[in-house]
This record gives structure tokens, sequence and C-alpha cells, in this order.
């Protein structure tokens, strides 16, 4: 499983950077973490959009999710040129008016999450545990090939939080921790 740093910042960027995206990828699959302004042109020095096997959002804040809008317009060209399947991206259902933008056309369903959701992608299994945010959010565990990975997205501390990582990780990755350096790191 590779992880791929691709924008860190919130609640807007810093000048030359990009809002939260993580790209992860293993043999067979390549998931985007959040999708926040900016984070569209910097996923292209690494793949297309349409070569994404899903889009995962932790929330519907726009510093998580902008370039998903931006995305579905790089997709309808791209599906004008040449047919593919529509990218899945999956996200809290609230709030509704901002899940309700997610999907459009015949190139982009949205599939909602929570926290009884398990997702299988390639050889990725997602999980999710609410976080504690201003609006429905959640924290992303991966798992592949024995390792585990746990994006935070935007939550504050919770009792659970530190037994949960501590219990269950090698590995605990906070965005806002990261620092301004994007990067790619295999684990």
């Amino acid at each position: 499983m590779q992880l791929t740093v691709l924008g860190c910042y919130g609640p807007y960027p810093a000048a030359g950077q990009n809002c939260s995206g993580y790209l992860v990828e293993d043999e067979a699959a390549v998931v985007l973490l959040d999708c926040g302004s900016g984070v569209l042109s910097r996923l292209r020095h690494f793949v297309e959009p349409w070569e994404l096997n899903a889009v995962i959002l932790t929330h519907l804040h726009s510093d998580h999710m902008a370039d998903v809008l931006i995305i579905r317009y790089a997709l309808l060209i791209k599906r004008l040129q040449e047919a593919g399947l529509p990218l899945l991206v999956y996200a809290p259902a609230q709030p509704k008016e901002e899940f309700s933008r997610l999907a459009y056309k015949n190139v982009v369903q949205s599939k909602p999450l929570s926290s009884n959701t398990t997702l299988t992608i390639g050889t990725m299994r997602f999980t999710f545990t609410p976080a504690v945010h201003a609006i429905t959010a959640y924290m992303i565990t991966v798992e592949s090939g024995g390792k585990k990975l746990v994006y935070s997205g935007d939550t504050e501390y919770f009792p659970r939080m530190h037994g949960f990582f501590h219990r269950e990780l090698g590995l605990f990755y906070y965005a806002k921790s990261v620092g301004s350096r994007a990067g790619s790191r295999r684990f």
C-alpha cells in the first residue's frame, strides 16, 4: 500500500499548496481520500481522474471535497471521447444539500457511507469511525497486506480515539500534522 500526500491544508491552502487530498494505492486499485481545493491538479502528476477506482470523502466541507465538483467536468469530457464506468464517490449523506451535488450525469455516482460501511477496493479494506466535527464526518481506516493506515480527517480529540489508535495501529496519520511537504510513502 502506498500513500501520496496531494495536499494537507485547511480550511484554505497556503500559496502553491492544496487542501486535503491523499492518494492510496495497492497493486490493484487507486483510491483518493478527500479531494479539497487544488487536489485535482496535483493528482494528475500521478494518475488521471478517470483512472481512480473511487473517491472517499471524510466529510462535506469544501476543503475536503471542492475538487470533486471539478473532476466531474474532466470525467465528462473524457467520457465524450471514450466509454467508461462512472467514478464512485463515497461520502456522508449529510449535509444533504452537499451530498446531492456530488452525483453528476453518467460520470459520477455518489454513495452514502456510515460507520457500518465496509468497502473492499482492490486488496484494500476501508472502514469508518465517526469523527467529532461540526457536520457528519468519519475517520477512515485502510487495511491491506497486513498494514493499517488511519486518516483522521477533521476531528476533535475524543476519549475513544487514543485507545483506538494505541491498540490498533503502528501508525496514526493526522492531516494537520503533515506540514507543507507533499510526497509519497510506501507502507
